[in-house]
């Protein structure tokens, strides 16, 4: 099955035996003094425990997280780590209070179960990473943050060679990387590095089995265009748009990509100004003809969202890129369109229109969070801003943003690892059609049909 477990040679059960005496070595702090105890609006009697708070990774940066444990544990139950995407957007938030998690919050500030929740099947642990994003701070307290692929990775992988230092009863079970959205680059480049690490003996060993990984933002030129092409199929934009769209918009790709992955290369190359206007038009165009749908689950109903979501992170970040580059055009014609219209969704209700129908967890959890109680149970730090979840204080690399990760994925095929590929036909910001395309270009051989 899925979660179950590789058979492992002798090697591996002499680096399992050294990494448990390194975990002796490390830990320094008590699971215990992590436990969630009297969580505000949750059920008496959970069948499972909730461990939070933050993880000192070194030079002062500290990582929250909150781990649930599995509702049946064996020595076989796996342990799953869980990245939303963004770039930019709590998992806290995300996956655990609105999507995998066991606990939801409600309009009452209570919490409501999840009969569908990954932890009935595996230990699951939430990160919000990279640092400035939620409960995740450096102590220098800087004013902005700033992040890229390499050092999220990094930084990932220090906060699980602490965490089993913390929780070393886990460290030798089935280990999967999970995720969605940017999760598309945050999910493979840590497995990559928790691979190249168990090589070089570096630290903990973890017993890594492979990733699943949703809707995965994982090279741009791709996926922008698998957008128009996904919009345009469910009628959401006009012939004409998506048309124009693909003739004027440089959808981007930093290339070319290393020679020794084997696949298509390509070079940006910048728009004239003309082509740039005409690309800029056709992205508004775009955006009034899809009007205000749930962009994450497209037949759903809608909810105003009561502040930046995973999309708007991701058009943001695209946003950062040179004026008449083609994905930073996009991005900036998208962010300001969603962000607008939030706004001016929030100014109606406000005004006595009528009030946003559920679905609005993501407003549920934004009070949820920010409630002292909640807070303090959880053991969150005190930070000079209310948790959000998407940061507005976190600049991403824009080059990695567009940078293709099936390199990665080329490497990670030279190891005995199960990968995951999923993707939703309702999403509509990284939909399938993308997630098709870039697939047909690790040239993989089918062996079982659909």
């Amino acid at each position: 099955s899925t979660w179950g477990l590789f058979s492992r040679s002798h090697s591996m059960k002499i680096a399992v035996a050294f990494s448990l005496a390194v975990l002796c070595a490390l830990a320094s702090a008590s699971a215990s003094q992590y436990l969630v105890e009297n969580l505000p609006g949750a059920p008496a009697n959970l069948p499972f425990e909730i461990y939070s708070g933050n993880i000192d990774i070194g030079n002062g940066t500290n990582m929250f997280f909150i781990y649930v444990a599995a509702v049946d544990d064996t020595p076989e139950t796996p342990v799953t780590l869980w990245l939303n995407g963004g770039p930019g957007c709590s998992s806290i938030g995300g996956g655990m209070f609105s999507e995998n998690g066991p606990l939801w919050p409600n309009a009452n500030n209570g919490l409501d179960v999840n009969p569908y929740a990954w932890n009935r099947v595996s230990h699951v642990v939430y990160l919000e990473s990279p640092i400035g994003v939620g409960w995740s701070y450096s102590e220098s307290m800087p004013a902005a943050y700033t992040a890229d692929d390499q050092n999220t990775a990094e930084n990932n992988y220090l906060f699980l060679q602490e965490f089993f230092a913390v929780f070393p009863q886990l460290a030798t079970r089935p280990f999967w990387v999970s995720g969605e959205s940017y999760g598309g680059h945050y999910v493979p480049e840590l497995t990559l590095r928790i691979v190249e690490g168990n090589a070089a003996g570096d630290g903990v060993f973890i017993n890594i089995q492979g990733f699943a990984l949703g809707n995965a933002w994982t090279w741009s030129t791709i996926d922008n265009a698998g957008c128009v092409e996904d919009w345009w199929s469910h009628t959401f934009i006009a012939q004409d748009t998506a048309l124009g769209m693909q003739a004027e918009c440089n959808f981007g790709a930093i290339g070319p990509l290393t020679d020794a992955a084997g696949l298509q290369t390509e070079t940006v190359k910048p728009l004239s100004a003309s082509s740039t206007q005409r690309c800029n038009d056709l992205v508004n165009k775009a955006m009034k003809e899809m009007g205000n749908i749930n962009i994450y689950d497209t037949y759903a109903r809608v909810c105003v969202a009561a502040g930046p979501t995973q999309a708007e992170s991701l058009f943001r970040a695209l946003a950062q890129g040179p004026e008449n580059h083609g994905p930073a055009i996009m991005g900036r014609q998208l962010s300001t369109a969603m962000a607008s219209r939030r706004e001016a969704a929030l100014a109606a209700t406000r005004l006595g229109g009528e009030a946003p129908a559920p679905p609005c967890i993501s407003n549920y959890v934004q009070t949820y969070l920010n409630t002292p109680a909640v807070q303090q149970a959880l053991h969150a730090p005190a930070l000079p801003y209310n948790w959000t979840d998407c940061s507005t204080i976190l600049t991403y690399d824009y080059t990695d943003v567009l940078t293709s990760v099936l390199p990665v994925y080329q490497s990670l095929f030279e190891h005995s690892l199960k990968l995951l590929v999923y993707s939703g036909d309702v999403d509509a910001i990284v939909p399938t059609p993308g997630t098709k395309a870039w697939l047909s270009l690790l040239n993989l051989t089918q062996t079982d049909g659909f």
